[in-house]
Order: structure tokens, then C-alpha cells, then sequence
């Protein structure tokens, strides 16, 4: 599963990608990690998202304002209708307005859960498995 996340959300996808590893072998990718050397980014980053079977966005503020996120959902809301798969799965982590391309998807909102939930790994599982 490829995570797509802005970069100053890091800290709470290491804690989702290491759980979700950890207790339910779900191999996830997150830009930056297994990158090819002296590839361009943006190269790297569709490779790596044709190779998950999911991907999981992490909806932010700071997620919405990224252009290198901007360009990654993009690229898989693209992936998504020329595979003609369910592969995205919405994580509303903080309030933000919902990219255009994602309106018509339900989203997983970690905004009514309390801090870092047992059920906030139970439904991305049941996306992924």
C-alpha cells in the first residue's frame, strides 16, 4: 500500500505504517523510502504507487496545500480510473477541504476517533485485506 501524505504529517504515518506493518504484514510505501537513486521524484513516486494495490491518502490541511500532493492524487485518481479499481482509500485525519477528484469517495475520519485508535487501523485494514 503506498501512502501519500504531506511530509509534515510524517510523524503520525510512521506510527499508521509501522502498526499496520508490524501487527498485519501490510507492506506499505512511503515517498521517499526505497526510491531509486539518481531516478527523477516524480518517476519514482508513480512506480512505486503502480506497484501497491492500495493507496492510502492522508487528507490534511497541509496535504491539500502540497503541490507534490496535489500531483500524487492526481497521478493515482488517474491510476484509479485507467485500472478501473477501488485502490484509494481517504484517510481524513484534520478538517480540509476535500480534493474534487475525492468528493465522491467515503473517507475514513480519524476527526471522531480519540487519538491513535485501534479502530483507525481496523478500518484501513478492512480497505486493504
Amino acid at each position: 500500500m503506498f501512502v501519500s501524505h504531506s511530509n509534515v504529517d510524517y510523524e503520525f504515518v510512521k506510527v499508521i505504517v509501522k502498526t499496520l506493518e508490524k501487527d498485519y504484514n501490510i507492506r506499505c510505501m512511503v515517498a521517499g523510502q526505497e526510491f531509486v537513486g539518481g531516478t527523477p521524484i516524480d518517476e519514482n513516486i508513480i512506480s512505486r504507487m503502480e506497484e501497491s494495490m492500495k493507496v492510502l491518502i492522508v487528507l490534511t490541511p497541509n496535504y491539500t496545500e502540497s503541490g507534490w500532493c496535489q500531483y500524487e492524487q492526481r497521478m493515482i485518481f488517474i491510476m484509479s480510473l485507467t485500472n478501473q479499481n477501488n485502490c484509494i482509500i481517504p484517510l481524513m485525519l484534520e478538517p480540509c477541504n476535500i480534493p474534487n477528484t475525492l468528493k465522491g469517495l467515503t473517507y475514513i475520519d480519524a476527526n471522531c476517533m480519540s487519538g491513535f485508535a485501534p479502530d483507525l487501523i481496523a478500518q484501513i485494514k478492512v480497505y486493504v485485506l
